[in-house]
């Protein structure tokens, strides 16, 4: 699927996904270590069908993606949780914090 590619082409390209153990076969630098393949949308969105008003959710980094982010930064005090964003309804937007808006980023292809 899309996971696969993206890292078939990172990688081959010399810049493969920091946690992956697959595909690194070229890749000569030091690993930097994270527990799990670091992928993550950040913000989804589309027109929905029905109503054709834009849909989008966005959500914080998950608390490991976060860790790992801390250690290279050279942070040694635990960050905070970020708060989960619920879905909303259609044609509105729920950022990190549950703010709902009507805009979007997001525009029909």
């Amino acid at each position: 699927g899309r996971t696969h590619q993206i890292r078939i082409h990172l990688s081959e390209s010399g810049h493969p996904i920091v946690g992956d153990r697959v595909y690194i076969r070229h890749y000569s630098s030091p690993r930097i270590e994270a527990p799990r393949l670091m992928l993550h949308a950040a913000a989804l969105g589309f027109i929905h069908p029905a109503t054709e008003l834009p849909v989008s959710w966005s959500l914080a980094l998950p608390d490991d993606m976060q860790a790992v982010l801390d250690r290279l930064d050279g942070q040694t005090e635990p960050t905070e949780p970020k708060e989960r964003a619920e879905p909303a309804g259609p044609g509105t937007t729920r950022g990190v914090r549950g703010r709902q808006t009507r805009q979007s980023p997001w525009k029909a292809c």
